[in-house]
């Protein structure tokens, strides 16, 4: 299936009312990243982070306005980074994970396409 499509599938699930659907289009989204890494070995690292239930954080938006203007500048490999840097303090901001959704066709397609 195109990035673009698994993509669009996991921003429509991200954004769901239903916590489980959530729940399950995080770990889709963990194993397509996953999946990515073992097709074409890539540079940069995503980190992983384990679900925080009671965020201490409250950086999470301004974090993810950092990752929009790099975003907006078409610097797609420090969006992602500052989309997972935020999800790494505030893991239950819905935004941040379909922000890095989004991000993540276009950062393959150029990271991959410069080489």
């Amino acid at each position: 299936m195109c990035c673009f499509l698994i993509a669009d599938e996991l921003v429509k699930e991200l954004n769901s009312s239903v916590v489980s659907r959530q729940e399950k289009a995080v770990a889709k989204e963990d194993q397509f990243i996953s999946s990515l890494e073992q097709k074409e070995p890539c540079k940069t690292k995503i980190n992983k982070t384990v679900m925080n239930k009671n965020p201490s954080s409250e950086n999470g938006p301004v974090v993810q306005e950092q990752g929009n203007e790099a975003f907006t500048q078409g610097d797609y490999e420090t969006a992602v980074r500052f989309y997972t840097e935020g999800l790494e303090q505030l893991r239950d901001m819905q935004a941040l994970y379909t922000n890095r959704a989004q991000v993540l066709p276009r950062f393959r397609t150029s990271s991959c396409t410069i080489i």
